[in-house]
């Protein structure tokens, strides 16, 4: 804009400058010419700018995979996204260009821009787009810029309208076969193992010889007008541990932490459509069938970034209530490499995700070789087959269900 005006102030000031030292009346005129449209298109401008109002929502969702129906938007999820601009002016308004900025878009193509070639006085106008998330994590949009040439189009004159819209992206969810350890698999999909003796109260049921008298429900006795007893369940071996750490190697998507929260969100949404509870390490987060804890740990999950949560190495180093667990490690760092091997040594049912292709120094796969054996299994995942070694996880639960069933 500042050159535009320069160029009309210099093109004005030599029409006027040769009108004095040639006398010719046309070239004054000219002059006034270029000065008047210069300064009408600036006015113009600047009116065409005053009682704007634009906000930002969106107006559509649609999944990438509906069968799992996730609790919130998740990678790849196709959204469409609405600009409204309100003319609260009695004065029409015209060649409007508008300056989207989305940060859900691939890296390079978040620019968008409109032109809104008029809008009526007292009238609106609706502008929608299509965009698909490129990334998990929690986006919030910046200002819209809106710029206004006026009839002309001589010059122009621009300014930012907040339209806040802050969107929550979820890491991208598969379908899983199965849940990836034997330990979960050992009764009918959608059951608990009710025991006892246990750790956590989940119910009542009759009063059966040998229970004890301290378990009698005395509410639901009253109720049923028959002996009652409490049922607890084992959380130590119901729960499925999903452990990780957030030590990221690669790039973008194509990195370790990504895979691994992609697996992990997978294998935690199975979790709860099958009616199991699962212990995501990071964050100490439970989740059960029931409730927002699915929607919490997706959110948490969601936000997690490089380096913010490590392993928990109190947590590991106790052999007491660790059932089974699913274990995400990159090859290329060898600490987690050494925590997992040590973990491999205190549990029998364990489920190993080895990431390769990361890292220029990674350490063999045959590494972990001495953990593997019935039921512990290790899943090599090489970088850009991410479904190859899903798809490897839900058959590895198949086999350890028809094992424990046999």
């Amino acid at each position: 804009m500042p050159s535009r005006w320069l160029t009309i102030l210099l093109l004005g000031a030599m029409c006027y400058v040769l009108g004095m030292a040639t006398q010719i009346g046309w070239l004054y005129l000219f002059a006034a010419l270029v000065w008047g449209a210069g300064l009408a298109s600036a006015l113009l401008a600047w009116l065409s700018l005053r009682n704007l109002e634009v906000s930002r929502a969106i107006i559509d969702w649609k999944r990438a995979r509906p069968q799992l129906n996730t609790p919130g938007i998740s990678e790849e999820d196709e959204l469409q996204v609405s600009l409204t601009i309100r003319n609260r002016s009695y004065l029409p308004k015209c060649l409007l260009r508008i300056f989207e900025s989305c940060p859900l878009e691939e890296p390079g193509k978040e620019t968008k821009s409109f032109l809104l070639a008029s809008l009526g006085a007292r009238a609106s106008a609706k502008i929608t787009y299509q965009v698909k998330c490129y990334r998990r994590g929690e986006f919030a949009f910046p200002q819209i810029l809106v710029e206004a040439s006026g009839p002309f189009g001589l010059l122009s004159r621009r300014r930012k309208f907040s339209a806040p819209l802050s969107v929550l992206v979820y890491p991208a969810c598969y379908p899983l076969r199965g849940l990836p350890s034997a330990g979960l698999n050992r009764s009918h999909a959608g059951a608990t193992r009710k025991e006892r003796d246990g750790d956590l109260f989940c119910g009542s049921r009759e009063y059966q010889r040998g229970d004890s008298l301290r378990h009698i429900h005395w509410r639901n006795t009253a109720r049923w007008q028959k002996l009652m007893v409490k049922e607890f369940e084992n959380t130590a071996s119901s729960t499925l541990t999903i452990i990780f750490d957030t030590k990221n190697f690669g790039r973008g998507k194509e990195s370790t932490l990504e895979y691994t929260l992609k697996i992990a969100a997978s294998v935690i949404l199975h979790c709860a459509r099958q009616g199991r509870r699962a212990l995501l390490v990071p964050g100490e987060l439970y989740v059960y069938p029931r409730g927002d804890s699915l929607r919490q740990a997706m959110e948490f999950l969601a936000r997690l970034r490089p380096g913010d949560e490590v392993y928990s190495r109190e947590r590991l180093s106790s052999p007491q209530g660790l059932g089974p667990v699913l274990a995400m490690v990159p090859l290329a760092d060898a600490l987690a490499v050494s925590a997992i091997r040590e973990l491999g040594a205190r549990t029998k049912q364990l489920t190993v995700v080895a990431l390769t292709g990361f890292g220029e120094a990674e350490l063999p796969l045959k590494i972990l070789s001495p953990l593997e054996g019935d039921p512990v299994c290790v899943i090599p995942c090489q970088r850009g087959k991410l479904e190859e070694a899903l798809a490897r996880l839900g058959l590895t639960a198949e086999t350890a269900h028809a094992r424990a069933g046999a």
